[in-house]
């Protein structure tokens, strides 16, 4: 996934911006996202920020854009909220570098928003938008697999849950891994609901959301057999368990370091390269 990194350091002044460009180069490593640049706001005479807009909304392909945290975009809700639109409606998205809270609507949530005469407005679009997630109506993007109705509610969308179902089984019941299951789905020309081939980042968000069993997750809420599910518990359970298991193993993996690794330049992209292990086979004809 083609990805932005934006920080401005007047709000985390515990981080250089030193320290933020190698932080985003790895977890941009970590998640194979393509690092296309970093915006980076110093003071407030002259806003990157505005740049990085322009830039999203005058691309024909959506970039994903990566914050520290929300306040970032904005200490604001109500300016939190009319910018997620407007990147949205460029066909890119944003996401905060926050293992726990990477939804950044959910993270703002872990902030205090809103200064001066607008921590009202604030408050009046938090307070409209929890009783939602009481409820367990949607709140933003539904994921894959899902739709919105009229009243507000998750629904199924056929073809979309029937790759949701294929995706789990490939991982379960083949030990596909997330790398060859991306591949699978670009080969058979299916795409996210983006229109965008799929990735490793995109699968594991698949088979890590608790949506497809029908629980719905929002704002610390938790509310199970809120809508129709796509996914068995059972086969869920199975996925989140593999996960961890593949995790412990490699964790424990001899770490071989490929010495030549952010140093080589990607002739297209001009990327910083990095070192992947292949194994070749042969089988004797006679």
């Amino acid at each position: 996934m083609r990805t932005i990194g934006y920080f401005d350091s007047t709000i985390s002044p515990q981080m250089n911006p030193e320290e933020f460009e190698q932080f985003y180069k790895n977890y941009c490593n970590l998640y194979v996202h393509m690092n296309q640049g970093l915006y980076i706001d110093t003071n407030k005479k002259y806003s990157e920020k505005e740049n990085l807009f322009q830039l999203i909304q005058n691309s024909e392909s959506g970039y994903l854009i990566l914050v520290p945290d929300s306040r970032h975009i904005s200490e604001d809700l109500e300016v939190l909220v009319t910018t997620i639109i407007k990147i949205e409606e460029s066909q890119s998205s944003i996401q905060c570098m926050d293992e726990d809270f990477p939804d950044i609507l959910q993270n703002a949530f872990q902030h205090t928003l809103g200064s001066g005469g607008s921590v009202q407005k604030s408050q009046n679009i938090k307070t409209g938008m929890q009783p939602r997630a009481v409820t367990g109506k949607a709140l933003g993007k539904p994921p894959f697999g899902y739709g919105i109705s009229d009243s507000g509610e998750f629904e199924i969308i056929p073809y979309e849950s029937e790759v949701v179902s294929k995706i789990f089984s490939l991982y379960v019941n083949e030990n596909m891994g997330l790398r060859k299951i991306a591949q699978y789905l670009n080969d058979a020309k299916i795409f996210t609901k983006k229109g965008n081939p799929w990735n490793i980042v995109s699968v594991r968000e698949i088979l890590k959301n608790s949506a497809y069993i029908g629980t719905y997750l929002r704002f610390g809420l938790r509310l199970p057999r809120n809508h129709e599910s796509i996914i068995s518990p059972d086969i869920f359970r199975k996925a989140q368990d593999m996960t961890r298991e593949r995790r412990s193993y490699q964790s424990f993996a001899t770490n071989n370091p490929y010495l030549l690794s952010g140093l080589c330049l990607c002739s297209d992209c001009n990327n910083t390269m990095i070192g992947s292990k292949r194994v070749q086979s042969w089988n004797r004809s006679n």
